[in-house]
């Protein structure tokens, strides 16, 4: 497959991918509207951009959307990688990053769930559907508002497992995320992702460490594991 067929294989699975999506996501009677945000709603997107999708639920069923999030992630393909960041996500909503499979490489699909009391879509975003007329508002309004200071991605408490599960996770996202700037020829993009990268196996082999004196017996395990891999496998 030369570099043309790749670039338009990946536009066909996008757009295939989205078609899925939106056809699950306007037959679900829960569902009150959806848009896309960011390059592809500008326009400025390339066969490697990732896309940005709102998704408005009823009140009632927004908790159960919360909790389920990865199910209802995985309704339009099964993904091969699924990561959270509480920091990320609507006010009494959820956000879930998904890598879908792909024959010209994996895609990526940034998903935020919000519930419909407050609800406003932005005026100038990609409108895929708005099946209860929710209203529209100013789009640069709408992102001041949606800009949330970085926070931490998990809860204060989560345990040392989850914390490794994340750092890992993590790891793989933004090295997927990174190959796409060496496609770009983006070199100053590229050695950013790359600091960010070393960092978080810096970060995963401390936790590791750390396992080794706090955990108790039943997360003995986890901690052997990430202490030997965090260094040595990556």
């Amino acid at each position: 497959m030369n570099l043309h067929e790749l670039l338009s294989t990946r536009l066909r699975e996008r757009s295939e991918l989205l078609d899925r999506i939106v056809a699950i996501l306007s037959a679900d009677p829960n569902v009150r509207a959806a848009w896309l945000s960011g390059s592809v709603s500008r326009g400025d997107d390339d066969a490697l951009s990732d896309r940005d999708l709102s998704v408005v639920v009823s009140d009632e069923s927004i908790g159960e959307r919360v909790d389920r999030r990865r199910t209802y992630a995985a309704r339009s393909a099964p993904p091969v990688l699924l990561m959270d960041n509480l920091s990320n996500a609507p006010v009494d909503g959820a956000y879930l990053l998904a890598f879908y499979p792909g024959e010209a490489g994996p895609q990526h699909d940034d998903w935020f769930w919000q519930p419909e009391s407050g609800a406003r879509i932005p005026d100038d975003e990609k409108v895929l559907f708005n099946n209860t007329g929710l209203p529209l508002m100013s789009g640069d309004d709408w992102r001041r508002q949606s800009n949330r200071p970085p926070g931490a991605p998990l809860a204060a408490n989560a345990p040392l497992g989850e914390q490794l599960t994340h750092k890992i996770t993590f790891f793989w996202a933004m090295s997927i995320i990174a190959a796409k700037y060496i496609a770009r020829r983006d070199g100053e993009t590229f050695a950013r992702m790359t600091s960010l990268i070393a960092h978080t196996l810096s970060e995963t082999a401390q936790l590791g460490e750390a396992g080794q004196l706090n955990l108790g017996a039943d997360d003995a395990s986890v901690a052997s594991l990430a202490s030997s891999g965090s260094r040595k496998q990556f």
